[in-house]
């Protein structure tokens, strides 16, 4: 049974500690209590490190740009504990309405894991509005962005 992780905000876990992940195939409309109804993606990671596992169950809200976290009872269990709790996790998910899809995520290299990992919305810290901000991005990216909504904006106007 997986319960409801109410001080965790954000997922800081390095990224060569995640050892599954699955990720929903599309959103699904939820109400989480404290919130509105809204569009929320799943995910379902199952984290370790010599021997100790962790299976969490995460939701993104899109419109609050929150994320809520739900962990079995148990918290850190045995490799072979946590593969059982996966698979319920799997059930858990998809209960609500979800499709799952595997990431392969292991088979990627440690760069890509990383770069993965660092995009998701879960791994991102929320900002004092309950945003998500990319922390990840390398300031070409950041810079990029900006010049491409500056060109769309100036096509924007231009079409006034």
């Amino acid at each position: 049974m997986f319960i409801e992780h109410q001080q965790l905000k954000s997922l800081f876990v390095s990224a060569g500690k995640i050892r599954q992940l699955y990720i929903s195939a599309g959103p699904v409309q939820l109400a989480f209590p404290g919130q509105t109804p809204q569009l929320c993606s799943a995910y379902l990671l199952r984290l370790g490190d010599k021997g100790k596992m962790l299976v969490v169950v995460a939701f993104y809200l899109t419109e609050s740009h929150r994320s809520v976290f739900y962990v079995p009872e148990q918290g850190e269990v045995s490799e072979a504990v946590a593969k059982k709790l996966f698979a319920e996790g799997i059930l858990f998910i998809e209960s609500m309405g979800f499709l799952l899809s595997d990431t392969d995520y292991p088979l990627l290299s440690p760069k890509e894991q990383q770069d993965y990992w660092y995009r998701l919305p879960i791994s991102q810290p929320p900002d004092l509005f309950g945003r998500s901000y990319p922390v990840g991005q390398h300031a070409s990216d950041i810079k990029a962005l900006g010049n491409t909504s500056r060109s769309s904006l100036g096509r924007f106007l231009a079409s006034m």
